[in-house]
């Protein structure tokens, strides 16, 4: 409970949306639909020049926190002012175009409940074209290579292979608010790879968990942001300056340890 005895929202879904308005609407009814109630939903429209608003103000649900930018700041920027904001104990990144399975929050929520040591729990994610027709799991190309049929294969943790590219997708998490606080928020500097990079921080401090059920609908949007960041050669340059990043934290760990020595 707060000061006002309303009961204080345990997780917090964050949305930034640019030039949204073809699937926002159906991005936020899924959050809404949840089998879990006590969450709140912040939408950062991160000044869209196209009917993004107006898709938003349909819904009068008063767990929504709607924020507006007067100029386009970028998605790690927008997550980063919701970290500032956030009420939930528990904290999820969502995109604006994909589609959130309904026990996604009740599910990994109760995991976070019963092992404080765990900093994150990830899961599956089926693949749904421009008609929000689902095509297929969502497979990374590690596991293309090893020829792994199963949908949701048995994708414990682990550290190393996290460490050679992202192991899990963005929508399927929920972390503690308490790991970011600890790590930090998104690196602004990158337009791809920020949440891998976040996921390495969090990893080096918490345990992860994999919970193998499909969490939700990523959407392939060829207008979308990541498709357009792909196209322009970002990724590997983005890949290179979260390694770099990663090695000096490693320098200095192993420089403390020595001088406890």
């Amino acid at each position: 409970m707060n000061g006002n005895g309303k009961l204080k929202p345990k997780v917090t879904v964050i949305m930034s949306a640019y030039n949204a308005e073809r699937y926002i609407g159906e991005a936020i009814k899924s959050v809404l639909d949840q089998t879990m109630k006590n969450f709140e939903l912040i939408i950062i429209n991160d000044n869209s020049k196209d009917g993004t608003k107006k898709e938003i103000k349909k819904f009068k649900d008063k767990r929504i926190r709607y924020f507006e930018h007067s100029y386009n700041k970028g998605k790690s920027h927008a997550v980063n002012f919701a970290f500032k904001i956030t009420k939930g104990k528990y904290v999820c990144i969502f995109d604006a175009d994909d589609i959130m399975v309904n026990y996604k929050l009740e599910v990994c929520s109760k995991i976070l409940d019963r092992n404080p040591n765990i900093g994150l729990v990830y899961g599956g994610a089926w693949i749904i074209d421009e008609e929000s027709s689902i095509t297929g799991p969502l497979f990374f190309p590690s596991r293309a290579k090893r020829n792994i049929n199963d949908p949701f294969p048995d994708l414990k943790f682990s550290m190393t292979k996290l460490k050679k590219g992202a192991l899990f997708s963005q929508g399927s998490t929920l972390f503690r608010m308490e790991a970011i606080r600890k790590v930090g928020g998104l690196d602004e500097k990158l337009m791809v790879a920020e949440d891998w990079d976040l996921w390495i921080r969090i990893a080096e401090k918490y345990k992860m968990y994999y919970e193998p059920v499909p969490m939700y609908l990523y959407r392939i949007n060829p207008k979308g942001l990541l498709s357009q960041a792909l196209k322009a050669k970002t990724h590997e340059s983005a890949k290179q300056y979260v390694i770099k990043k990663m090695l000096e934290r490693e320098k200095k760990t192993r420089k403390k340890a020595k001088k406890k020595k």
